[in-house]
């Protein structure tokens, strides 16, 4: 019988004294509907870029996770910052086998499982790497 389980180990990540937890895979139906999602955000307002970084973290992030994410990404005290956030965003990638070849330039090119070929986008994600809410 051949066995498709994957191991898979937890993604976990600090900001300040906070500690995240991301789904340690991103199941199939989610990569659909990211890629869907985000295949023009480039071409959108800077409010509704901001909006997109958030929706990409609530796909990837677990619940209690992203709620304190979402909160720490309003709050004037402790603030996760956008430059905190593209980096975050840009790092979750990688754990999840997105590994830019160079330098991460307005788009995020790359592929989700070398082995498989699948690109994760054919477009951009976010512009994780140069992210500018007021373009």
């Amino acid at each position: 019988m051949k066995d498709f389980t994957k191991k898979r180990t937890p993604i976990t990540f600090r900001v300040d004294e906070d500690t995240f937890e991301a789904a340690p895979a991103i199941p199939a139906e989610v990569l659909t509907d990211f890629a869907v999602k985000f295949a023009d955000v480039e071409s959108l307002p800077a409010l509704k870029r901001v909006e997109a970084l958030a929706e990409v973290l609530e796909m990837i992030l677990k619940p209690a996770s992203f709620e304190l994410m979402k909160s720490r990404m309003k709050d004037k005290e402790q603030p996760i910052e956008i430059d905190q956030l593209n980096d975050i965003i840009a790092w979750l990638m990688e754990q999840y086998g997105q590994r830019p070849t160079q330098p991460l330039p307005d788009s995020f090119p790359g592929r989700l499982n070398p082995e498989s070929g699948t690109n994760l986008t054919e477009t951009t994600l976010v512009g994780v790497s140069t992210f500018n809410p007021s373009k």
